[in-house]
């Protein structure tokens, strides 16, 4: 299990200004297999009182993922969970791994414990039940962004998705947007793309992302995200100041932490910088983050609309449907859109240039060099001894007209289909 804050360098967790670590679990909502009704919010507040647990938590509905609710547990340094006492005051009660337990146990559903901590009976289907729980919601959207001509990234999004991509272009960029509840940019590769300048565009329900690569390796990428407050959870009677604290503690960390310096990016413009420091307050629902962020980067406004656009609004006009392609296609499409008009002033980019905006002369020229092979090769089997610069030109002659004619051919179909399309 994951606890709390690690600095640069160090192994062991950090613990936050109150003294304890945070640990966050999803719970599952599907009870399913146990024969229950699915987890509600009502009924989980009331365990973690009943068991006096410092908790807070979020219903997985605000992130778009229904199929969950978020949990997080004050923890001690020594690995037992926070409880009120009596009293009121706040004291450590079991270890965690025990705490979690009993707490699935009561809840009868099962837990994911990021980053790799799938817990449950054994006796279950653990890691389907939540990585079912685990899907986004059609409140959730990635919209990716990049200039350039190249569509074959998109192809290539549309195949690590398995779904549809809708593609729009607008003022010298490419607009992807992904069909609603797609899985997060970063599982679809998408930080692959080798085009620039490029952004992306996440919005899960109150969740908000976007990031922006202007190089490899530019100082001026950026990325930033926002993510709403969790709630403290119900606490028993008579619990203390201190335990109330320590509830608004794990709702909202930051607000415990000394105020965030303004960004300072070397070469970034102040609309900028503006932009970006707005996504440091934990203040507000995120909805007023992306748009002014991508306007001062010059995303195209379309993007914003289609990141923030509700789950029943229809996307505008202008778009088209870039299927999954399987690996032949893409590699076809590869070729066909690097396939563009040689450059040069020697003789060679000269004939290159004139056969590729002539592809029926390269076949002629293909027929008339196998032509030539043909005529070594008969003057060749006439004469006695052979002659190994025969062959040569023969197998010259030979491939070189096989490939002018082939090269010929697939122009003439590509041409004949109109400009590429995905």
């Amino acid at each position: 299990m994951r606890l709390g804050k690690k600095r640069q360098n160090e192994d062991e967790p950090v613990p936050g200004p109150l003294g304890w670590l945070e640990l966050t679990i999803e719970l599952m909502r599907d009870r399913s297999h146990s024969s229950w009704m699915t987890l509600r919010d009502d009924e989980l507040l009331r365990v973690l009182r009943e068991r006096r647990l410092v908790a807070a938590y979020l219903p997985g509905e605000e992130i778009a993922m229904p199929g969950l609710v978020l949990v997080r547990l004050a923890v001690a340094l020594e690995g037992q969970v926070a409880l009120v006492a009596p009293d009121g005051t706040v004291t450590t009660g079991p270890e965690v791994e025990e705490a979690v337990t009993d707490l699935l146990d009561a809840l009868k559903t099962v837990a994911f414990v990021p980053p790799d901590g799938f817990i449950g009976p054994s006796w279950l289907d653990v890691v389907d039940i939540i990585e079912e729980g685990q899907k986004a919601s059609q409140d959730a959207r990635i919209v990716a962004c990049y200039r350039g001509k190249d569509t074959l990234a998109v192809s290539t999004w549309a195949k690590g998705a398995e779904a549809p991509v809708t593609l729009w272009e607008e003022a010298g960029w490419h607009i992807a947007a992904f069909p609603r509840g797609t899985e997060p940019a970063l599982a679809l590769g998408l930080s692959s793309l080798s085009m620039y300048p490029f952004a992306i565009l996440e919005r899960q329900g109150q969740r908000r992302a976007f990031a922006h690569l202007t190089s490899a390796k530019s100082s001026l990428n950026v990325f930033t995200e926002w993510e709403p407050e969790l709630r403290p959870g119900e606490l028993p009677d008579g619990a203390s100041v201190d335990a109330v604290e320590l509830g608004r503690w794990l709702a909202t960390p930051s607000r415990f932490e000394d105020d965030p310096e303004p960004p300072t990016i070397d070469g970034a413009t102040p609309a900028q910088l503006l932009a970006l420091e707005a996504w440091l307050s934990p203040d507000g629902n995120g909805d007023g983050l992306i748009g002014p962020t991508a306007a001062a980067y010059e995303v195209p406004d379309l993007a914003v609309r289609l990141v923030e656009a509700a789950p029943d609004t229809p996307d505008p006009d202008g778009g088209r449907v870039v299927e999954p392609a399987g690996t032949l296609t893409m590699m076809g499409k590869a070729l066909r859109e690097q396939d563009t008009e040689p450059r040069g002033r020697n003789p060679w980019s000269a004939l290159g240039r004139l056969l590729w905006r002539n592809p029926g002369l390269g076949i002629a020229l293909g027929i008339g060099e196998l032509l030539v092979a043909v005529v070594l090769f008969a003057f060749e089997r006439s004469v006695d001894g052979p002659s190994i610069w025969a062959w040569v030109l023969i197998a010259v002659f030979g491939l070189g007209g096989l490939a002018h004619i082939a090269e010929g051919v697939t122009r003439l179909r590509w041409r004949s289909r109109g400009p590429a399309q995905d």
